[in-house]
């Protein structure tokens, strides 16, 4: 083999079985959003174009904390309902069931996020619907609740010193290939709030019973996440609660609890921040860029007694500095022209990028805030999440997920004492960093207690209560028995904590109510809780799970639902056709390239290799229709990490001036040390609604007034003074219109 070689490169190679698109004939989801939660039902259609029998194999994506419960398959007019077994007896049953050509359906999870279907024996020219349902908890943040379909699989790197697991690879489709289309219907019931997604066009209208429908407008492919917000009316929501009452007389209780908002002027302290940017090939096209502008814009927010270090990965870690840097404009300048030669390339090697940042020296004078940058495409998620957990030490950790199509549940669970964000392609980053340096900047509730009123709670989820940022509320779900016996009295929980040395306490309500999907959903949160033990704390499970998943009928690690036909087919025996995924909306198909098998030391015997993230191929083969992602421990070529320049000019939306300004903002709040061009600069901001009490560019105006007020003082008459002069009145008329005076 050539020694010009690095390895922990992620390789693809065509799969020996036939790989096609074509089985998937289209995606329907239909739901309803009900107070704080969703129910909702997905239909997928195969059908068999070919001339002999198949089998279908399809992976795909749902939400992470989705309690699955229900599963069915039709075959013509018959309606095969879906047992709830253990793993192992299930998939021996569907085995059982192809050896003796019946049709056949195996739903299994392969990751919390991720699941697999199989249909043993389909006929030439048949179609057969397969139906699951699911419940799902609509996380609450910064003034909406957010429903999320996820619908894309970004790749996943597979580390080559832990096993490989090829149930969580898909098939990639050729950018040319035919996709099935999804349609998506979700009613809103009550005052849900006002639906707005950025990710998908949908169009909004009231049904004859008065409630609000929403529907995909046009024709879409699964290939970015769906996501809808529903934004509630300012000041509208501080903490609500739903219950539902169980057949043993106790109840179940989900709740958002959300503090006041703080009214005092932030006081951040000393801070240091390690900023680890995932340069890795599935970050290539427009994620890379996104994080490039995310990194600019947060790097010019931090205060003037922070520091910060600045660390990038991919399969190699590359340093800005070792050393903690200071808040200047020399150090910014200079770390702006470094990141802006950052470019995707290599393996995904994320352990080794969060050993580096939490075993960094610690100041004991500052807080420390961890901040990732990636799209979590790894599959040793639980390796990513242990080494997290046995280094943080006191790091606040902060995960942003780039892309359309992201590892939600890698990036949550690795937020741990901070909080996970998501910018699809169409969010908007410097919205997300205000967001960010809200959370860090003004005080968080912590040491956070709760008393119940006297009702008995037991099996409370998640069971340690993290600290609470600004716009984020704790979320629980629990089983509880009011003071007295079958009451429906209402209860209420009291919330005390601490606010810098402010002691805080509000209380909310618990009133009665029928939500029968709240028991699902506890059983859901029960299962992971029990899987984290297991998983983090060496504790044997197992049968807890078996026993809490049959009862309630979800899909688990352990647990797999499975659907025989009882009618016998004479179509021979099936051959197994994978279903083809297409590459997530952003990211570069060129990136995945052709290389002859022979050059990599013969590591896919007779299939032609296709090494992830490089150069366009040296030789003059073409991409394969059907390629599937696997991981070698064979290395690629070092010149394939040469990387393209043309990342560069990838552009996700219009220019916006505001934007731009907040991505060249000096660190002392001008724009060049120029009066003038300071002064255009806060009427801009002005005239666009943001103030230094509200907007999304509350803290460039802030800095920029306070230079200005700072300049002003030196006196002067020339026209630049009176533009600045100018600009602060506008600013202090604002600013009072806003507040009523």
């Amino acid at each position: 083999m050539s020694s010009d070689v690095s390895l922990g490169y992620l390789i693809l190679v065509q799969s020996d079985a036939d790989a096609s698109p074509l089985p998937l004939e289209r995606t329907s989801v239909t739901g309803e959003v009900i107070g704080g939660a969703a129910t909702v039902r997905v239909m997928q259609q195969f059908g068999n174009p070919f001339t002999h029998p198949i089998e279908v194999e399809y992976v795909f994506p749902l939400p992470h904390k989705a309690a699955i419960h229900d599963y069915a398959v039709t075959v013509g007019g018959r309606v095969i309902k879906a047992d709830m077994r253990e793993r192992g007896e299930a998939e021996r049953t569907y085995r059982e069931a192809q050896a003796e050509g019946k049709r056949a359906s195996l739903l299994e999870q392969q990751r919390p996020n991720l699941f697999t279907i199989r249909i043993a024996n389909v006929q030439p020219g048949e179609s057969i619907r397969c139906e699951l349902a699911f419940d799902d908890v609509l996380v609450y943040k910064d003034g909406a609740y957010e429903f999320v379909f996820p619908m894309g699989i970004t790749p996943r790197y597979h580390t080559p010193s832990l096993p490989y697991d090829a149930s969580v690879d898909a098939p990639l489709a050729a950018p040319e290939a035919r996709i099935a289309p999804v349609d998506i219907t979700l009613t809103l019931l009550g005052d849900a709030g006002q639906p707005v997604s950025k990710s998908h066009p949908i169009t909004v209208q009231p049904d004859r019973a008065g409630r609000t429908v929403i529907t995909l407008a046009g024709d879409h492919i699964p290939n970015k996440d769906f996501v809808l917000r529903l934004e509630q009316p300012a000041g509208a929501i501080t903490s609500r609660a739903w219950a539902a009452l169980q057949d043993d007389g106790s109840e179940i209780a989900l709740l958002d609890l959300l503090p006041p908002r703080s009214e005092g002027e932030a006081v951040p302290g000393k801070r240091e921040f390690i900023f680890v940017f995932d340069r890795s090939g599935s970050m290539g096209g427009s994620p890379i860029v996104q994080a490039r502008d995310a990194l600019k814009t947060c790097l010019r927010m931090l205060g003037s007694d922070d520091t910060f270090v600045l660390l990038v990965f991919d399969d190699k870690i590359d340093w800005f500095t070792h050393n903690p840097q200071p808040i200047t404009q020399e150090r910014i300048d200079a770390a702006d022209k470094w990141i802006e030669k950052v470019n995707a390339r290599g393996g995904t090697e994320i352990m080794g990028a969060i050993t580096a940042a939490l075993t960094l020296p610690v100041d004991p004078e500052r807080t420390r805030y961890v901040i990732f940058l990636t799209d979590g495409a790894v599959s040793a998620e639980n390796e990513a999440i242990s080494t997290v957990l046995r280094g943080r030490g006191q790091a606040r950790i902060f995960t942003f997920g780039l892309g359309a199509s992201v590892n939600r549940y890698l990036l949550e669970k690795m937020a741990v004492r901070g909080a996970a964000e998501f910018l699809g392609l169409n969010d908007d980053i410097e919205k997300a960093i205000t967001r960010f340096q809200d959370r860090i900047s003004y005080p968080a509730l912590t040491d956070i207690q709760l008393e119940w009123g006297g009702a008995q709670v037991w099996d409370t989820y998640p069971e340690t209560l993290s600290d609470l940022y600004i716009g984020q509320p704790l979320t629980l779900i629990t089983r509880l028995m009011r003071s007295a016996a079958g009451s429906t009295a209402q209860s209420a929980v009291t919330v005390r904590g601490l606010r810098g040395g402010e002691h805080i306490e509000f209380s909310t309500p618990i009133p009665a109510g029928d939500h029968p999907l709240l028991g699902r959903l506890w059983a859901r949160a029960r299962l992971e809780s029990l899987l984290d033990q297991a998983q983090y704390q060496n504790r044997d499970v197992r049968q807890e799970v078996i026993t809490l998943a049959l009862k309630h009928r979800l899909v688990s690690p352990y647990t797999s639902f499975v659907a025989v036909d009882t009618e016998v087919t004479t179509g021979g025996k099936d051959e197994l056709v994978r279903v083809a995924v297409p590459l997530p909306e952003g990211l570069r198909f060129e990136s995945f390239l052709e290389v002859d098998a022979r050059r990599m030391g013969g590591a896919a015997a007779g299939g032609r290799v296709m090494a992830r993230k490089g150069l366009p191929s040296p030789s003059s083969g073409t991409l394969q229709d059907n390629l599937s992602f696997q991981a070698f421990a064979q290395p690629a070529p070092a010149a394939y990490f040469a990387q393209p320049e043309f990342e560069r000019a990838i552009t996700l939306e219009p220019p916006d001036p505001l934007k731009q300004l907040a991505r060249t903002q000096k660190i002392n709040g001008s724009w060049d040390d120029d009066i003038a061009k300071t002064a255009a600069a806060l009427l801009t901001f002005v005239q666009a609604g943001h103030t230094t009490q509200g907007g999304d560019y509350r803290r460039q105006v802030s800095k920029v007034a306070a230079w200005l007020r700072e300049t002003i003082k030196h006196g002067g008459d020339s026209d630049a003074f009176r533009a600045a002069n100018d600009a602060l009145v506008a600013l202090h008329a604002a600013e009072n219109r806003n507040s009523g005076e």
